[in-house]
């Protein structure tokens, strides 16, 4: 995710402070307010005053204190969330079919979660905001009681499932979506714009309208059907699988061929082109951009094509079959890189005076497709593998286009003081500058260290050894030694596990 902080300066080759900062799920610190959009502090942070209990469940659902289990120990203990996730499944599969009616902001929706039981399970708990309306519930075809239990939906088998056994489960549900607080303070969630909308997942948003496993360390494959109004287009991840005219609508099919965990994905309604970007090294090229957009917004979609010839060449194969770049009215320097299909407000792209703003966040959003979305963070304290990867990344194609040479990114960086350890963000600054440019900083330094040959030799390695899994920061301090044949544990602790590195590189 990336985010715009007034203030912060990025240094071009001029010397012109251009007032930006890249990160994943982009923070905003802008006094201007969303075109079309509902500015982010009027949104209120619930929709339904909050739960003071366990509502009832549907389909023969039992009340509390008539039989009801207690409560299963939920969360997977994420050092930052620990109640985040669902214990003892695995989703391989979600298909998700959404009908989005414009005009109320609600969505009906199924969801068929195909998932294995990685213990023997009384119930299964999978992360629901209480405001989701459950219709019905079957599990392997059968009717099942199923309850709210805070931001738990708790769904109760007929009979326990065994560690290792396979199951389906298909859930009918309803809800009027609006964005949420995070607890790091950023609106999560189902956006509504004035003429369609979009969301942001990260780090913990997709619950808040579908319910799913929603921590990055479980990844499924993904397939969404969304239907929307008459001459409107709907946006998922992946390439277009189908596009059906329907007598009162339109439906839209789209399905990555790669998992995906659930704070990547990206749903998008509105007055869309897809436009046929071509193919790059294999990689096909598909973006959305808003109709009356399109031929402004040209030269970006192209600069797309080199970003990616030159990212492969140092970080290897590019991790998916498609990319693309989503870009709608959202929110001023909001940036998200949601798998395949990167999502940007118009506004950053569109000012031709913006240059640097526009390739900064381009060439984020980009990176995280190897360093975040195909390699994901085992749990949110290791977020640096996501921002301070993407944030280099973001340097490399600064300095090649002449925008801002790496040493001074760099160096600018280096000289900002960090407010804690990297692998210890306090969870209200998971998106503080710290993570961003103190993450770039060590990887600067590790290049320093082991030499150009071997650092990309590392970062190529890496992203290919980790494909599609989620990963520690651990897991990668061993990966480096390995690589770089040396032990590289007090390099480490000297500029990665603390809050003081050294004042100079290597």
């Amino acid at each position: 995710m990336l985010v715009v902080v007034a203030g912060i300066a990025l240094a071009a080759c001029t010397g012109t402070d251009h007032g930006v900062r890249a990160g994943s799920a982009t923070r905003v610190s802008t006094t201007e307010s969303p075109p079309a959009v509902v500015p982010v502090d009027s949104i209120p942070t619930e929709s339904v005053p909050a739960d003071t209990g366990v509502s009832p469940g549907v389909d023969g659902g039992v009340e509390v204190g008539e039989g009801w289990p207690d409560a299963p120990e939920h969360g997977l203990g994420d050092p930052l969330y620990p109640e985040l996730g669902a214990p003892g499944i695995d989703a391989r599969r979600y298909d998700v079919e959404l009908d989005y009616d414009l005009e109320r902001a609600t969505i009906a929706g199924r969801l068929n979660l195909l998932f294995t039981a990685t213990a023997d399970l009384d119930v299964v708990a999978l992360d629901a905001e209480d405001t989701i309306e459950i219709e019905s519930v079957t599990l392997d075809g059968e009717s099942i009681p199923v309850v709210h239990v805070g931001d738990e939906l708790i769904v109760e088998p007929g009979s326990p499932l065994a560690d290792g056994s396979d199951h389906e489960l298909d859930l009918r549900w309803s809800v009027t979506p609006l964005p949420a607080e995070g607890a790091d303070g950023i609106p999560l969630g189902w956006f509504a714009t004035t003429d369609g909308s979009f969301v942001l997942h990260e780090p913990d948003g997709m619950h808040t309208w579908l319910p799913s496993n929603d921590h990055p360390s479980d990844k499924a494959l993904w397939r969404f059907t969304i239907e929307v109004p008459p001459g409107y287009t709907a946006v998922a991840n992946g390439p277009l699988v189908e596009h059906t005219t329907l007598p009162d609508g339109e439906r839209w099919i789209w399905a990555p061929a790669e998992p995906m965990a659930s704070y990547l994905v990206l749903v998008l309604t509105g007055r869309f082109d897809v436009v046929d970007g071509g193919e790059v090294g294999g990689v096909s090229l598909q973006h959305a951009v808003l109709s009356a957009d399109r031929a402004e917004l040209a030269p970006v979609l192209e600069l797309t094509d080199d970003m990616l010839e030159f990212f492969v060449e140092r970080f290897g194969p590019y991790p998916f079959d498609t990319y693309g770049l989503a870009i709608t009215e959202a929110i001023p320097g909001l940036a998200m890189e949601n798998q395949t299909r990167s999502l940007f407000d118009r506004g950053d792209l569109l000012d031709p005076g913006e240059t640097a703003r526009a390739q900064l966040l381009l060439a984020h959003e980009l990176a995280h497709q190897w360093f975040g979305d195909s390699v994901s963070p085992a749990s949110w304290s290791d977020i640096w593998l996501n921002e301070g990867f993407a944030t280099y990344g973001e340097w490399l194609w600064l300095d090649e286009a002449g925008i801002a040479p790496l040493e001074r990114s760099a160096l600018d960086a280096l000289e900002r003081p960090r407010a804690f350890v990297l692998t210890n963000p306090p969870v209200e600054l998971l998106f503080d500058r710290t993570v961003y440019d103190g993450g770039a900083v060590v990887l600067h330094a590790l290049r320093a260290e082991v030499g150009d040959d071997v650092f990309f030799a590392l970062l190529r390695g890496w992203a290919a050894a980790s494909r599609f899994e989620a990963r520690t920061t651990e897991e990668f301090v061993t990966f480096a030694s390995d690589v770089a044949d040396i032990d590289l544990r007090e390099f480490f602790e000297t500029w990665l596990f603390t809050d003081r590195p050294p004042s100079q590189f290597p």
